[in-house]
């Protein structure tokens, strides 16, 4: 990942800083309430489901396909909804790299490069601040749903219909957060 962070610099950029997200907990606050509502949906999904689709299969020993496909697929997205925060922890701390460069605020997602220029009236916040870690957030990333945070920093904040113009990025739970404020005064 870092040798594809150096194959997109510019001429003449350099790196400040480069950093990781810092191994971070699902279940704090405030996303746990979040957690058992999701878990919650998929749950009751999943038993109306069952609970319509089970009793239209036969009695007898052959099971029907076509009904067991359906149990799945109606079954697939609430599971999918479920498993995202998971999902996302692992992606954002294994497969991201953040930086800050003499230009841009980048930060590489899987293979997702994203950036925005670094210029006077970049909005810079510190959000969701717990002991040493604390999500830094650029442009319009600041003062989002703290819920979302987490779905900010995997997708960045776009405009819409334009996957390549970057209106925010969150740096997600940073160690030493202010630190990097010091690289824009």
């Amino acid at each position: 990942m870092e040798q594809r962070l150096q194959e997109n610099l510019l001429d003449g950029e350099q790196i400040l800083w480069m950093g990781r997200p810092a191994p971070f907990k699902l279940m704090r606050c405030p996303y746990r309430t979040a957690f058992y509502v999701t878990w919650l949906v998929c749950g009751v999904v999943i038993a109306i489901a069952a609970y319509h689709l089970l009793p239209v299969f036969p009695h007898s020993y052959g099971v029907n396909t076509d009904l067991l496909v359906i149990l799945i697929v109606v079954s697939f997205f609430p599971i999918l909804l479920s498993l995202r925060p998971m999902l996302d922890k692992i992606c954002l701390e294994k497969n991201t790299i953040y930086a800050i460069t003499n230009y841009r605020v980048v930060s590489l997602v899987r293979d997702d490069f994203m950036y925005i220029p670094i210029h006077p009236q970049l909005q810079i916040t510190i959000e969701a601040k717990e002991q040493d870690c604390g999500n830094v957030c650029f442009g319009d990333a600041a003062g989002q749903d703290l819920q979302k945070s987490r779905s900010n920093a995997v997708l960045g904040i776009r405009k819409e219909h334009d996957q390549n113009n970057m209106l925010g990025i969150l740096f997600y739970h940073v160690q030493n957060p202010e630190k990097l404020l010091t690289y824009f005064t």
